[in-house]
């Protein structure tokens, strides 16, 4: 190696390593100011690990969870805290797929302007670089995957071929289990060598699959037995998460969402090159810049004739770009999520690796001009993703943020969905949240753990307009201790539990009976009333309540018109599941009435031992005398 290549490859590895340690100052978890609670989750997973359940990300069966999964273990090692860990974890690999992907390059200026694609993407497309989002892993993945891949040549030993082709196959079970939408690199992955093999176009084919003895070769049994592992795992990880069906409950758009898609589409591109797209100029300039250099860089190949057509790795990232652009249009759950821009990324990624492998087969002298554009594109991408952090003020890094409510001590946290997870990254040991339960709580367990700490706070903010003196929660009743205060950018106030006491009057309720009247011996004045034309159907049933773990006492409060008679009058339950689940009843006749003037207060005693919803108190009505229905209190005893 001359001076002068040592020199430039010195230059070209400590400018590489300036863009990631700049693009970590700004993007990772430690230092990112836009952290929300998708992101938290990976932090809080990563801070307790639970296998196999945490294999995929809370409250779905899809985003497998590689990133908490390895910052748990640097926590391990090293006892980093989890947001660190997972800002490690995520750049290691982010870096990783970068210097895998980079060996299809052979200029250093190509590699240095696609470092600056990579790891300061356009605002649009910044959530290649989040932790809550697969596509900047299932990417680096993809390019671990294609650099081992062409590794394997036919002179290799066939044990060497054997491992190199296990670690592919890994690679690619592992990428497909971060997202399920690598299926698609997956499937060109397959596809593309294959065919590249069966044509005799690839020098490192070897000899045996050349003369098409296909079936003595080990290399096809190591791969059979990776697919059969591969789909092993998956199965096994899917059955032990959450179930999620708003996936699968409908795959695919029809024509008129199709069209809808399509429009959507035009109408985000045109707001971006016009200037509009959230008030960012640079992300107007990248959006010029990139037809312009579609533009040339096509006029260029049309001209030059010069497609790569050997280079099977060019055809790959235009085919992924163009299928990834087509599964958006016709994915009815990207629709479903506002055609949101992350879904977006993957055809960012591959088209910037598309003309990157095209303008390398130019000449020098049009070489040198596009890359000129190029790199004026990926500079107005930057400028787009870092701007907003420094204008109109410079934002604090939520982390830091966050690191507030560790002044809390060991605390529970009840919130709003995206103020919840949140809360507890920088103290994931001393603080414990989750979403209010009118929100997607993503993790059950977490919930319970919250009521187990020995002080709780509600942060007031979308879903509250004060804080009430009482409030119910997952089944608990909650009492207002201490006046509100400020912390974390937030507005919260302390809570205790307090054993559950309600009163439901006929208006809280159901009936099959349509007779209110006023009675004064009541206490509500008016009840309601079932006679013998209502035999067999509920004189009330209701409210589907949530109630936690622990033993209760319902008193039914009825007045019988006889009681002369040991005749069934009513029978008392309590039921979850819609009634399908019967958790107490008890009949009662004529004759348990002292009198038939007052109301007397029939009492169930039931226990549940976890929180179950949609709880029924309901008098079924089998008499033929006259029956009223008061109210009913419920108490809890324990």
């Amino acid at each position: 190696m001359d001076f002068k290549e040592k020199y430039g490859n010195i230059t070209f590895y400590g400018l590489t390593l300036a863009i990631i340690a700049v693009s970590f100052l700004h993007f990772s978890a430690v230092y990112y100011y836009f952290l929300n609670p998708d992101h938290a989750i990976h932090i809080l997973m990563a801070a307790n690990f639970k296998f196999p359940h945490d294999l995929y990300f809370w409250g779905q069966d899809r985003l497998g969870s590689l990133i908490p999964l390895l910052a748990h273990l640097i926590m391990k090692i090293t006892g980093m805290n989890a947001v660190w860990a997972v800002s490690i974890a995520d750049y290691l690999i982010l870096t990783t797929g970068f210097f895998c992907i980079s060996t299809l390059f052979k200029k250093s200026v190509t590699k240095l302007i696609l470092a600056v694609f990579w790891f300061f993407p356009p605002l649009n497309f910044l959530d290649f670089l989040m932790i809550a989002q697969p596509f900047g892993i299932e990417m680096s993945l993809l390019a671990a995957a294609i650099c081992f891949f062409n590794k394997i040549e036919s002179s290799q030993p066939v044990s060497k071929r054997i491992f190199t082709v296990s670690v592919v196959s890994v690679i690619l079970i592992i990428s497909f289990w971060v997202s399920d939408l690598t299926i698609i690199s997956v499937i060109l992955f397959i596809v593309f060598p294959l065919l590249s093999y069966y044509k005799g176009n690839d020098e490192r084919l070897s000899i045996r699959l050349k003369k098409k003895n296909i079936f003595k070769e080990p290399v096809l049994y190591v791969t059979l037995f990776w697919i059969v592992a591969g789909f092993l795992f998956i199965a096994f990880a899917k059955s032990h998460a959450d179930r999620d069906t708003r996936y699968t409950a409908q795959m695919f758009n029809n024509l008129h969402l199709i069209l809808l898609t399509v429009k959507n589409i035009f109408y985000q591109t045109a707001d971006i090159l016009k200037f509009k797209y959230e008030q960012n100029i640079y992300l107007g300039f990248f959006g010029w810049f990139s037809i312009i250099a579609l533009i040339a860089i096509t006029y260029q190949a049309i001209k030059n004739r010069s497609l790569p057509n050997s280079n099977k790795w060019f055809w790959f990232f235009l085919l992924q770009a163009l299928l990834s652009l087509s599964a958006i249009v016709v994915s009815h759950w990207v629709f479903r999520n506002g055609i949101s821009r992350r879904y977006f990324v993957p055809v960012y990624i591959s088209s910037v690796l598309t003309a990157l492998l095209l303008i390398e087969s130019f000449g020098k002298k049009q070489r040198i001009n596009i890359t000129v554009l190029l790199f004026a594109t990926a500079i107005s991408g930057l400028l787009s993703s870092v701007v907003h952090i420094y204008y109109p003020k410079k934002q604090k890094a939520k982390y830091e943020v966050m690191k507030e409510f560790g002044k809390l001590g060991k605390a529970g946290i009840i919130a709003e969905y995206w103020n919840s997870y949140i809360t507890a990254i920088a103290a994931p040991d001393m603080i414990t949240a989750t979403p209010n339960d009118g929100s997607y709580v993503r993790n059950k367990a977490m919930a319970d753990s919250v009521f187990t700490q020995p002080r709780i706070y509600i942060i007031k903010d979308s879903w509250l307009d004060t804080f009430p003196e009482k409030i119910e929660q997952f089944g608990y009743t909650l009492k207002k201790v201490n006046n509100p205060f400020e912390l974390g950018g937030g507005n919260l106030c302390e809570y205790k539990k307090v054993k559950t006491r309600k009163i439901f009057t006929y208006g809280d309720l159901k009936s099959s009976s349509e007779k209110i009247i006023s009675d004064k011996n009541s206490s509500n004045s008016l009840i309601i009333s079932a006679d013998s034309s209502m035999r067999y159907k509920y004189l009330v049933y209701g409210p589907y309540i949530t109630l936690n773990k622990g033993k209760y006492k319902v008193f039914f409060n009825l007045r019988s018109a006889k009681n002369s008679e040991h005749r069934k009058a009513a029978i008392l339950e309590v039921t979850a599941g819609y009634g399908k689940t019967k958790i107490a009843t008890q009949e009662i006749f004529q004759t348990d009435f002292p009198d038939t003037t007052g109301y007397h207060p029939f009492e169930l005693a039931f226990e549940i031992n976890s929180l179950v919803k949609n709880i029924e108190f309901r008098v079924y009505y089998v008499g033929k005398e006259n029956l009223r229905f008061d109210y009913l209190e419920l108490r809890q005893t324990d």
